[in-house]
């Protein structure tokens, strides 16, 4: 369990925090967020500046390992990866909740990520409304037709080149440097192993290997678990229209088309009168992990009470 405390806090025990759970995106590891890099700050030094600045306070920051051998695992219980989703409700959340004093009652939890963890945001806050008061998804995966079937055929591809899904994987572990369309063809095969897992461990493509034609019946599964289509439940609108903060962006210039996603989550969102804040900023998907200096005072705002 990797935990961010505030300044002082040990020296004031008397404080209670808000606490935002931090989710990383595909191939990505929470320890990466807490990584400061070249002019590239860290989630924890963006935090601090903040602070310093006037414009947020102090908040614990608790990150949760989704990483897989395939990796990621977008947050969700699959037979094939993981009980990603039942580990952050119902063992990550409640052992932060124990073991450090963070402002009572779900009001003062928030969820945030970027890419994949911008989808595992907002899927969880979704899903579990008594765990979150406020969100933020940064580049989260939204509209598959749009996000998913463009890489399609170069992962059918290179998968195909080395005899399917297991002769992919020896090569992929055997890659020094794993880039390109093997990223494309392993990020596919993770995917599948997430929305289309079958009950004994293994998981169905959403495309026929030897032609190349999509599966109706696998991708219907993926379509399922896309929140374009999620918000059409009432239970998630109930879910979304409770929360203190909803908050959701994505670069114009993005590489997955995730901005198209974004703007028909806001326009069916509107239309449902559910109080959102959406963004889009002039950058690509690869180049927006600045972007929690936008959500960070948001989230305190929303999170920190009266």
């Amino acid at each position: 369990m990797l935990i961010y405390l505030p300044a002082g806090y040990d020296d004031s025990p008397e404080l209670s925090y808000p606490l935002i759970t931090c989710l990383a995106g595909f191939t990505g590891t929470g320890r990466q967020l807490l990584h400061d890099r070249p002019w590239r700050p860290s989630l924890a030094r963006m935090l601090e500046k903040l602070c310093d600045q006037g414009i947020a306070g102090p908040m614990i920051l608790a990150f949760p390992d989704g990483f897989t051998r395939l990796g990621g695992s977008q947050y969700k219980n699959s037979a094939a990866v993981g009980r990603y989703e039942d580990h952050i409700i119902g063992e990550f959340l409640p052992a932060v909740l124990s073991q450090y004093r963070v402002l009572n009652g779900s009001g003062h939890c928030g969820i945030m990520g970027m890419s994949s963890g911008g989808y595992g945001s907002l899927c969880l806050a979704m899903r579990h409304p008594g765990c979150f008061g406020a969100l933020a998804s940064h580049s989260g995966d939204l509209y598959f037709p749009y996000c998913y079937i463009p890489n399609f055929p170069k992962s059918i591809s290179v998968i195909q080149r080395h005899g399917g899904v297991l002769g992919f994987l020896k090569a992929f572990d055997d890659l020094p440097r794993k880039t390109g369309e093997y990223i494309a063809g392993i990020d596919m095969i993770a995917m599948s192993a997430c929305y289309s897992p079958r009950e004994n461990g293994a998981f169905d493509l959403p495309f026929d290997l030897e032609t190349g034609r999509i599966r109706p019946e696998v991708w219907q599964r993926w379509l399922v678990e896309d929140p374009i289509n999620m918000i059409e439940e009432k239970a998630y609108q109930d879910a979304l229209r409770g929360m203190r903060l909803v908050y959701f962006d994505c670069g114009a210039k993005d590489e997955y088309f995730l901005h198209y996603g974004a703007r028909m989550l806001s326009e069916r969102l509107k239309a449902l009168g559910i109080e959102h804040y959406h963004e889009e900023f002039n950058d690509t998907h690869s180049g927006m992990s600045y972007r929690p200096n936008c959500s960070l005072p948001m989230l305190w705002n929303a999170l920190k009470g009266d």
